[in-house]
C-alpha cells in the first residue's frame, strides 16, 4: 500500500507541475497581444515624438495586428508539423 501511495504522490506532484505550466502557457497566451501593443505604442512614440499617435494609426495598428495574430499563432504549429513530416519522410527513405 506505501508503495502505490509514494507512486501516487509522484504522480500528484506531475499533475501540479502541469497544471502550473497549463496556467503559465494559457497566461501569456492571453497577455501576449496586449503586451505586443504597448511594446510597438510605446516604440513608436519614443523613436519619433514629433509624430504623435493619432485614433487613426492606433485602431489601424490593432486591426492589422488583431489580423496578423492568427497566423503568428499558427506559426509555432506549422513549424512542427513540417519537422514531424520531415522526420517522417526520413524513416519511410531509411526503410526502403
Amino acid at each position: 500500500m506505501r508503495r502505490i501511495n509514494s507512486i501516487r504522490d509522484g504522480e500528484v506532484r506531475v499533475f501540479r507541475l502541469l497544471a502550473w505550466l497549463w496556467g503559465l502557457t494559457n497566461f501569456t497566451f492571453e497577455t501576449t497581444p496586449f503586451l505586443i501593443n504597448l511594446a510597438v505604442f510605446g516604440l513608436y512614440t519614443a523613436v519619433n515624438p514629433d509624430n504623435p499617435l493619432t485614433a487613426e494609426k492606433i485602431f489601424t495598428s490593432v486591426a492589422l495586428m488583431g489580423v496578423l495574430q492568427i497566423p503568428l499563432v499558427a506559426l509555432p504549429w506549422a513549424v512542427v508539423t513540417a519537422v514531424k513530416t520531415a522526420v517522417g519522410v526520413n524513416r519511410i527513405q531509411v526503410q526502403q
